[in-house]
């Protein structure tokens, strides 16, 4: 029994995949070249309309977003196809060191 679940450890860890762990330094790069011009440098928005991180936060699971980021949402365009996943995960991180 005890090898079946080793067994199916091993299994789940490689079915998984690779695991990300954010980078915030790699996010502030991302963030000042795709996000300040519109949430400001400090997540305090600079546009009428753009959220303001430092009053909204960043609640919502991870998943939901990089979903977000990667559809676009109103004035601000979709980021699929030209950041990565990974990339918005550093945005994020980056983003969360603001509190």
């Amino acid at each position: 029994m005890m090898k079946r679940c080793l067994y199916v450890a091993l299994l789940a860890m490689m079915v998984a995949g690779p695991v990300h762990a954010a980078s915030p330094k790699n996010g502030a790069k991302l963030y000042n070249v795709h996000c300040a011009s519109c949430h400001g440098m400090q997540g305090r928005a600079e546009m009428p309309g753009v959220p303001d991180f430092k009053r909204h936060g960043l609640f919502k699971p991870d998943a939901t977003l990089v979903n977000l980021v990667e559809r676009g949402s109103r004035a601000m365009p979709a980021y699929r196809g030209l950041l990565s996943r990974e990339e918005i995960l550093d945005i994020l991180a980056y983003i969360r060191s603001f509190y």
